[in-house]
């Protein structure tokens, strides 16, 4: 253990309870340490030299000298090893590259003759779709008929037209999708409409996450594909709870509010069978293959159950983390923020932009406004009857744990 030892000085410590998060700016990672390597990083933050820290260290952790020595030393290795350590960090950490000129998109003349059209608007964002078939744009307005909006203004012209066997989308003139099938393009042009939609407006984060409402407050269901998260939030739907979305969350960081954006659920072939003893329709919808190889159906979005707008943004109340596991017993169990706050950090979309200390700070005073579950469930009905034990009148109150901040 050497004798100048410090942390780095772009490093900042954001404390949760006894477990911390660290913020490495220069590359905008957030490192978890659990209690002990808090405590040591808060020593080396104080100034304290080696023999302090392994004096207060044993004393607080109840080790022997030499173990509490091995312990520190295998702590500060790892502290080093991610560049968090002055003198060490701008070997460890690759720098962050300068920006450079990225290629724009291919830009292409619009057709002179525009065909069948259709006006949307998604997020606040005005789009007029031109289509090279009147089938073609019904197919689309059948998946995209909550976002209609007949307008003359326009903020964004999106165009589909055809491309050698298959399909390509421009946007404002420039290339963005070539190549795809009739049975692709929906689900591509369905993201790309989504993807120009939230580049348009303020967020801080993007989350891959169901959203439905509880009066003026909101349920999140994070997870990733495969979880079971649309299954549920489909059951919770026709169960009282106002269906928003089942993909995405964005968190506003002036309000601290989640928007949502009420996507029709998409259903992957797996869930077709489960699903149609609630939605009977399901077995007559058009089936898509997306990008990813997955053949995909689009429900019409359940009717709103929820107070005023269905894309109105809202506080989050709950969340509960989803994992379908049919061999497992249904289980709802609390989860600690800070794990909560990893999840959600480790299967976050997008941020706006980069992390700063003061992001860090709102964003773990919010989750601490957040009670967390994670629940694995083999049974919907099972799954929807521990979700409403913890909404019904609001049961479970905000949290009153405040955090302490270096």
């Amino acid at each position: 253990m050497g004798s100048a030892i410090a942390p780095h000085k772009d490093v900042t410590i954001h404390l949760i309870g006894k477990d911390a998060l660290l913020l490495q700016a220069e590359r905008g990672d957030l490192i978890r340490l659990n209690p002990a390597a808090a405590y040591i990083w808060c020593c080396l933050q104080d100034g304290q030299g080696p023999e302090e820290i392994i004096s207060d260290y044993s004393s607080e952790y109840c080790r022997s000298k030499e173990h509490a020595r091995n312990e520190i030393d295998l702590t500060l290795k790892n502290f080093s090893d991610h560049g968090l350590l002055a003198g060490g960090a701008d070997e460890a950490v690759e720098s962050r590259p300068e920006p450079g000129q990225t290629p724009l998109p291919r830009r292409s003349t619009p057709p002179e003759r525009r065909g069948p059209q259709h006006s949307l608007q998604i997020l606040g964002t005005k789009f007029h779709v031109y289509y090279p078939s009147a089938d073609l744009r019904d197919a689309v307005e059948e998946v995209m008929a909550q976002f209609s909006e007949p307008d003359k203004s326009c903020d964004v012209v999106m165009d589909v037209v055809r491309r050698g066997g298959g399909y390509g989308i421009l946007a404002d003139g420039q290339e963005i999708e070539s190549g795809r099938s009739v049975d692709e393009l929906i689900p591509q042009l369905k993201s790309a409409l989504l993807v120009t939609a939230i580049n348009r407006i303020e967020f801080g984060a993007y989350f891959h996450s169901a959203v439905l409402s509880v009066g003026d407050e909101l349920l999140l269901l994070p997870g990733p594909a495969g979880s079971g998260k649309t299954c549920l939030t489909l059951a919770l739907s026709l169960n009282g709870f106002g269906y928003v979305s089942d993909e995405t969350a964005l968190l506003e960081m002036k309000t601290m509010h989640i928007r949502a954006v009420p996507l029709s659920p998409c259903l992957k072939s797996g869930a077709w069978d489960l699903i149609s003893t609630m939605y009977p329709a399901l077995s007559k919808i058009k089936p898509y293959q997306r990008v990813d190889g997955k053949e995909v159906k689009y429900l019409p979005v359940p009717a709103w159950r929820g107070n005023g707008s269905r894309d109105t943004a809202r506080p989050a109340r709950w969340m509960v983390f989803p994992t379908y596991s049919p061999e497992q017993p249904t289980e709802l169990r609390r989860v600690e923020h800070i794990d909560a706050l990893q999840r959600l950090v480790q299967d976050c979309n997008a941020w706006r932009a980069d992390l700063t200390p003061q992001m860090v700070d709102q964003i773990i005073e919010w989750i601490y406004g957040v009670t967390c579950y994670e629940l694995c469930f083999s049974s919907l009905d099972e799954a929807v009857n521990e979700i409403a034990s913890i909404c019904k009148d609001g049961q479970f109150g905000h949290s009153n744990k405040r955090l302490h901040l270096l």
